[in-house]
């Protein structure tokens, strides 16, 4: 794409050469083609299994269960969109609802692992739960930069207490990588949790 600070300088130099321009106009035709032909297109996103961004901690002994995930995205179709040129190309699918609950659930439980929790498979088994809700999701593709934006709720309960509840949101931060910025988020996930935790623990000692 031509700036205008471009445009200015071609306004100054001679007119290409007249064998050139059949050529510049077929390169024009075939990337609005190209930009015609792919608008409107649709990319199905999916799901991998997730690897855990914390490092391991010694063991704690406190049992967490934490359920599959609720999806509660208005919009559960549709992901994000690409751009190029800053033309719309395509519309990308949301990973089915229910196969990327379970996903995001077996990724919370191998990081509260990690963090030295014991997860169990009952609830009746656990001192704690933990429950999650997706709220939003989005993903925008540029042909330079990518944002993106994920909300989560998670909630804490003693028993059918709930005793804390908290936002989280991810999004694009400059100079960072998404397994970045996912890290920083799951670290104040932990730090927030043990908080609530042990200081419940350190009361009933």
């Amino acid at each position: 794409m031509l700036s205008s600070s471009t445009m200015r300088g071609l306004s100054l130099t001679k007119r290409p050469h007249k064998r050139t321009m059949p050529l510049m106009k077929k390169q024009l035709v075939l990337v609005l083609a190209l930009l015609t032909f792919l608008s409107g297109c649709t990319i199905k996103a999916t799901t991998t299994a997730h690897t855990p961004l914390l490092e391991r901690r010694k063991p704690n002994h406190i049992k967490l269960y934490i359920p599959k995930f609720e999806d509660e995205r208005v919009d559960k179709k549709y992901l994000g969109h690409t751009y190029l040129l800053g033309i719309h190309i395509a519309n990308i699918l949301s990973p089915d609802s229910d196969e990327w609950m379970d996903v995001i659930t077996s990724g919370y439980q191998k990081e509260f692992r990690h963090a030295g929790y014991k997860i169990v498979e009952e609830a009746d088994q656990a001192n704690y739960i933990i429950k999650g809700k997706l709220l939003f999701s989005s993903l925008e593709i540029g042909r330079i930069s990518t944002s993106y934006k994920i909300e989560t709720v998670l909630s804490l309960y003693d028993g059918s207490d709930l005793i804390f509840e908290k936002l989280y949101t991810q999004s694009r931060v400059p100079k960072k990588s998404i397994p970045e910025q996912a890290q920083d988020v799951l670290k104040l996930i932990i730090h927030d949790i043990d908080e609530q935790v042990f200081s419940r623990q350190g009361e009933r000692s």
